[in-house]
């Protein structure tokens, strides 16, 4: 019998990768608990790992979390709350996108925080909580200008009361979402606080007592305590982007350094142009080095002429 012809395989890396950082993600997570109060803080940390993790992986960056200290994640679907119950993640896990029949399974056997933002989310999950002898533990969203998802803040009396009756669902948190946190000169901030603490006051009324109110994304966060309440939701402020760009006192890391190594050099002359849009121009002799890396791996085309490398130590 004959051998087979011995197969020669390859291994073959792309130059340009992605490095991340976990212990910069676990650093900036105590550097928010710090600003928050240290031992002691003013507010719980609601870790949003939504969108793979903002793109940094959401399976290891919910581990490290969780091993720096966080006692809540948020996502944003069933099925990325279930990759991180199949990853080991253990802790309760926020899902703030609208529920459909399809998700109400993987919400009850993967332990998931459904949030609900309608009514009919709310008979739907009441109803299958109640076929399984159950109750879920949910959050009430609360729209208060963000236009998406979420209960009308002066619609409440007509849409809660169904909500908040009966057996089947435990309202455990009620939140909202900031639209311009990050812009210091819109009004619409003032004006989605105000309508969230008449929701809360509405909800008093009704005899709805959540144990947590949270409304803080990262640029609230940094800009106002009074948002905090009992739990702020950092989404940016974890992978170390400032919402921003400004200066605010949390001393931040990044999570995430794009590697790649240059593959060609050459020279230009006088008035020739590069890349798409020919949006570099030169005006004197000029030697360019090739780096292999594109919108296919996140830069933005708006970097173009302004972004910056670092090759061998220098910029």
């Amino acid at each position: 019998v004959g051998r087979a012809p011995a197969r020669h395989t390859i291994d073959v890396v792309r130059p340009t990768f992605a490095h991340i950082d976990l212990d910069a993600i676990r650093a900036n997570f105590r550097a928010i608990m710090a600003h928050l109060g240290g031992d002691c803080p003013a507010a719980d940390v609601i870790a949003v790992v939504k969108a793979n993790g903002y793109g940094h992986g959401a399976a290891p960056v919910a581990r490290a979390l969780e091993s720096a200290g966080a006692r809540m994640l948020a996502c944003s679907d069933i099925e990325e709350g279930v990759e991180l119950r199949r990853a080991g993640v253990s802790v309760p896990i926020l899902v703030f996108g609208a529920l459909s029949v399809s998700d109400l399974d993987g919400a009850f056997t993967h332990d998931l925080t459904p949030t609900i933002s309608s009514p009919f989310a709310a008979r739907a999950l009441r109803n299958a909580a109640r076929r399984r002898h159950a109750t879920m533990v949910c959050h009430l969203k609360v729209d208060t200008g963000m236009n998406r998802l979420g209960f009308r803040y002066d619609n409440l009396s007509e849409t809660l009361p169904e909500v908040v009756s009966g057996l089947g669902l435990k309202v455990d948190a009620v939140y909202t979402h900031f639209a311009t946190a990050e812009d210091v000169t819109h009004p619409l901030f003032d004006q989605q606080r105000e309508r969230f603490e008449q929701a809360l006051n509405q909800l008093s009324a009704m005899g709805v007592h959540p144990r947590l109110r949270h409304a803080a994304n990262s640029a609230a966060l940094l800009r106002d305590p009074g948002t905090w309440y009992d739990a702020v939701r950092p989404g940016l402020l974890l992978y170390g982007v400032s919402p921003s760009g400004r200066d605010h006192g949390v001393p931040l890391m990044p999570a995430m350094t794009l590697h790649s190594r240059v593959v060609a050099v050459k020279g230009m002359r006088v008035g020739e142009t590069a890349g798409y849009g020919a949006r570099m121009a030169v005006t004197h002799p000029t030697t360019v080095a090739v780096v292999p890396a594109g919108y296919a791996d996140g830069l933005d085309v708006r970097l173009a002429g302004r972004g910056s490398v670092i090759v061998g130590g220098h910029r």
